[in-house]
């Protein structure tokens, strides 16, 4: 009996002490949360990196939640996840307020992750501007997982592919960035904030769409290979308030330049929950299902168009095509810290000083302002400097549009168009479709040109070399002006680095006989009529001559 006894109590013993061997175990393999400090690298797989609240050291596992603090003591925040691919974390944390402007922004590499419950930044500097939590890797959402952006200025970017089946809700004033293809099938439903895409499947691939609403606004950057894009996922869109110039919505942009010639068209169902203004810089082209008793409209006084050619429409806006009417603009007082940026079919007369400018498609800028800052032709735009003629001056000068130059001259200012740059110059430049400013030049007011006469079109100072040149004239290239006269243009004229037009020849306009013949087709035509007209007269002079045989 007492060896029964024993014997039991050396095996409650031995259990006993089996429990506290294997309770530290036990103890590590808990949930966890885990804060970087990034003492020794970036590896994520580094235990010295970490400050786990029950571990200690250590790396963190499954089903723990990790924090990213913005304090001034963590150095190391371009991170690698070189912990097992697809790990499962509860959540991420961006948190803290820091003063150093260059330890805020995480950006999170390496391998995929999983979020089971949610993705939150709280942090921010001191002055209150923002913090951006990166997430340069993919993340699957195995269930409702919500982003949340405390601050308005910070923001959450993701740049890996989201994939998974969760549900997707983004809450706080905060930005959210989407530029992957994402795959997941779950709802997306964005309460606050700006949400940005640069991909037309960042909302995933759910048959029940994305929703906006109230605080939300919806922005679309598509770049060069999307800016034709198609979108089939459908949208509900109850939010009007976000946009302190209206209620926009729907946003639209190539990213590069204007990109007028941008087109993104909506084939997916859209709701409309409350009316909606849309911003657009190309076209966008709705061609789902529309319904809701509201209207969708294009913003006042913006640069693209609108077309509704809904294939079902039920809404409070018929399908047609709507854009900006043609407008006259003058801006004469003086103010230097204004930037003018011109609409769609908008002409503006500028006379005062200013920050910088921007020309938009279908629009053109004229007049003798300054701009202190940069001023910009896009793609479609027009500069036409002075009152015929005249001089604009400004900081950096891009022209990817058109440059009308007028000669009535060789006095700039006066009597010749000049751009007076004391920045660069970029008239050319090639990123995804090349880009290239157009030259319009001509003899006006009856001028009466000297060959060798130079005019300074470009006059840019300082010894910084001009960045390109204008669409199919290269340096030394000779064209023709309306009125005949030939010029030669270069782009290290004048002190080395202006841009010149030199007369080779001068013509006289091509009309009258030098517009005959200078053109085969009226050559060919007077000379068909011509044989028709000798024909005739032989038929007819040769009953005569019978006659006088007789």
């Amino acid at each position: 009996m007492l060896k029964r006894i024993l014997s039991g109590l050396g095996a409650t013993v031995l259990s006993l002490s089996s429990l506290f061997v294997f309770a530290p175990m036990i103890a590590s393999a808990a949930v966890d949360v885990c804060t970087w400090t990034g003492a020794t690298n970036s590896s994520w797989n580094t235990a010295a990196n970490w400050s786990c609240a029950t571990d200690g050291a250590a790396v963190p596992g499954a089903g723990d939640s990790l924090v990213f603090p913005s304090g001034t003591g963590v150095t190391n925040r371009t991170l690698n996840n070189d912990i097992t691919a697809g790990t499962s974390f509860a959540s991420i944390t961006f948190s803290g307020t820091t003063a150093n402007n260059l330890e805020t922004d995480y950006t999170l590499a390496g391998n995929s992750i999983a979020i089971t419950t949610g993705i939150i930044n709280t942090s921010k500097r001191a002055d209150n501007t923002g913090v951006q939590g990166v997430f340069d890797l993919n993340i699957e959402v195995t269930s409702a997982v919500e982003i949340s952006v405390l601050y308005s200025s910070s923001s959450v970017l993701f740049s890996g592919v989201i994939s998974g089946s969760g549900n997707i809700t983004k809450v706080g004033p905060g930005a959210m960035g989407l530029y992957g293809s994402n795959t997941f099938t779950g709802t997306f439903l964005a309460e606050e904030g700006i949400i940005s895409a640069v991909k037309p499947t960042a909302f995933g691939a759910s048959s029940a769409g994305s929703t906006f609403n109230d605080a939300a606004q919806l922005n679309l950057f598509f770049y060069e290979s999307d800016k034709l894009a198609t979108i089939n996922e459908p949208f509900t869109l109850n939010g009007t308030t976000r946009n302190s110039q209206g209620s926009v919505v729907v946003s639209t942009a190539c990213g590069y330049s204007e990109c007028s010639d941008s087109n993104i068209t909506f084939a997916g169902a859209i709701v409309l929950g409350a009316d909606v203004k849309v911003s657009a810089y190309g076209t966008v082209t709705i061609t789902g299902a529309l319904s809701g008793s509201h209207t969708i409209m294009l913003l006042d006084g913006e640069y693209g168009t609108l077309v509704i050619n809904s294939s079902s429409n039920t809404s409070s806006s018929p399908n047609g095509t709507t854009e900006t009417p043609a407008t006259t603009t003058k801006y004469e007082a003086n103010s230097p810290q204004t930037d003018i940026s011109l609409k769609k079919n908008e002409t503006a007369t500028v006379t005062g000083t200013y920050q910088s400018g921007f020309v938009t498609s279908k629009s053109t800028l004229k007049g003798t302002g300054t701009f202190k800052g940069s001023l910009t032709i896009s793609e479609g735009g027009t500069v036409a400097p002075g009152m015929s003629p005249g001089c604009i001056s400004s900081g950096d000068l891009t022209v990817f549009g058109t440059y009308q130059a007028e000669i009535a001259g060789v006095t700039p200012c006066t009597l010749h168009d000049q751009m007076k740059v004391t920045g660069t110059v970029t008239l050319s430049q090639s990123v995804g479709t090349p880009l290239s400013g157009t030259l319009s030049a001509s003899i006006i007011n009856g001028y009466k040109l000297v060959g060798g006469e130079k005019f300074t079109i470009i006059d840019n100072d300082a010894a910084d070399k001009v960045v390109g040149t204008f669409k199919d004239l290269a340096e030394g290239a000779t064209f023709k002006t309306a009125s005949g006269t030939v010029l030669k243009i270069s782009y290290v004229g004048g002190d080395g680095n202006d841009v010149t037009l030199t007369v080779v020849s001068v013509g006289v306009p091509d009309t009258g006989f030098s517009l005959l013949m200078n053109n085969p087709a009226i050559i060919l035509s007077v000379a068909v009529a011509a044989a028709g007209a000798i024909l005739i007269m032989s038929r007819r002079l040769k009953p005569a001559t019978k006659r006088s045989r007789r």
